[in-house]
């Protein structure tokens, strides 16, 4: 990667960081567009939530 990409991953990363109640977090749907998977994926993989099959 170039430094330029790096710096614009780092700043995405940075604005998807949020502070709540003194805890840093980052929501699912800002996760998963990290990882490239959709947020169900990376739920059911995570356990959080079971995904019904249909």
């Amino acid at each position: 990667m170039k430094e330029n990409e790096i710096r614009i991953l780092v700043e995405k990363i940075d604005q998807s960081i949020y502070l709540i109640r003194g805890h840093k977090i980052i929501l699912s749907p800002h996760l998963a567009e990290l990882y490239g998977v959709e947020t169900r994926v990376l739920m059911s993989l995570s356990g959080m939530v079971e995904i019904p099959r249909l």
